[in-house]
């Protein structure tokens, strides 16, 4: 029996790296794991290995340079942006924009575009808790939600029929998705990310936080890796729970009663965490241009930035923004980024101050 069951993990995890897009990307992503800020050298080595790829250059570059980065002035070179942000930052976020970049060429393949989508919401999301409750250090929760579903996106990309197939389970048995994975794969999503990760050299705490963490596990004095599968399960819960809502008053009623089973890390949000969740809408418009993600292929991007699902013939035309009353559809969300406000005219001026202080 356990023959068969290693058997027929191993064929599902050869058919991943069997695909088309597996060795583009882990070589990449491999190489930048490889690398570690001992001295001079692998820092410089680093730096070149990214200047040799002129759009992800200028990606990083516009990344760091977005208004959550905008403390520390303009940043115009790779080397810069090592110094002020820390190697492994920059890093991460390079490993991020070759990964979901790639990711980007599979924008008809709906649970793959839901998954990436989901995984950006939550990462900004467990940054902003992060910052609210000072719980870890604000890019790690980050980079460890992004990745916290690294195992469903991957098998999204390569089987995107096994996914539906474990999503009609799910609603056919009212099973969760670790035992859903496990019943069709005969492995779970958690463990072909935690697998596929290690060969790709991604540090141990991104692959620790793949890991769902389980309510008898959630202690007042929880250790660091406990720490980071906690932001990351409770951001993903969040971002199921906005995408599966049919209207705004249900997913503020399920969010706070997500709250309360993770109380002993995140009582200081009661009474926030539904107003966190509206003002990061910006935000998260913002990280999506940079990315090149189209918000219009997600389910969970209609409901959290519209204000209920609508009928699949309407929705298009009805979509409208749950924060400023005067947006109406996801054009005006994306042209918001143009517009000059109070809010964009005062960034602009700390970025300016910034910049001659550091000059």
């Amino acid at each position: 029996m356990a023959e068969n069951k290693n058997a027929i993990r191993e064929a599902v995890l050869a058919r991943i790296r069997q695909s088309s897009d597996f060795p583009a990307m882990s070589s990449t992503v491999s190489l930048l794991n490889k690398f570690s800020p001992k001295d001079d050298i692998s820092i410089t080595e680093f730096a070149n290995v990214i200047l040799k790829d002129l759009a992800l250059t200028t990606k990083i570059l516009k990344l760091v340079n977005s208004v959550h980065f905008m403390q520390f002035g303009e940043v115009t070179t790779i080397s810069r942006a090592i110094i002020l942000l820390g190697f492994e930052n920059v890093k991460n976020i390079a490993m991020t924009l070759i990964l979901f970049d790639h990711l980007q060429k599979h924008k008809s393949n709906e649970p793959l575009m839901d998954g990436i989508v989901k995984s950006f919401y939550s990462a900004i999301l467990s940054r902003k808790i992060t910052q609210e409750v000072a719980f870890l250090e604000q890019e790690e929760s980050f980079i460890c939600s992004l990745f916290h579903i690294f195992g469903k996106i991957l098998t999204s990309l390569t089987m995107p029929d096994k996914v539906a197939a474990i999503n009609q389970f799910m609603n056919q048995h009212q099973a969760t998705e670790s035992l859903a994975s496990l019943t069709v794969l005969g492995i779970s999503y958690e463990e072909i990310g935690s697998t596929i990760a290690k060969e790709w050299n991604f540090p141990k705490k991104i692959i620790s936080s793949m890991k769902r963490i389980m309510p008898s596990e959630i202690t007042d004095n929880p250790s660091e890796v406990d720490k980071l599968r906690s932001i990351s399960t409770f951001t993903h819960s969040i971002a199921n729970i906005i995408s599966n809502s049919e209207s705004l008053k249900e997913r503020e009623a399920l969010t706070e009663k997500l709250l309360k089973g993770f109380s002993a890390h995140f009582s200081s949000l009661e009474g926030k965490i539904n107003a966190i969740i509206k003002y990061l809408s910006q935000e998260f418009v913002e990280f999506s241009n940079i990315f090149h993600i189209d918000l219009r292929s997600s389910r969970f991007s209609n409901n959290l930035l519209g204000h209920a699902v609508k009928p699949a013939k309407t929705q298009a035309q009805e979509i409208t923004h749950s924060l400023p009353s005067a947006l109406e559809s996801f054009d005006d969300i994306i042209e918001m980024e143009s517009l000059e406000t109070p809010e964009s005219i005062f960034s602009k001026g700390i970025q300016d101050i910034n910049k001659s202080l550091l000059s």
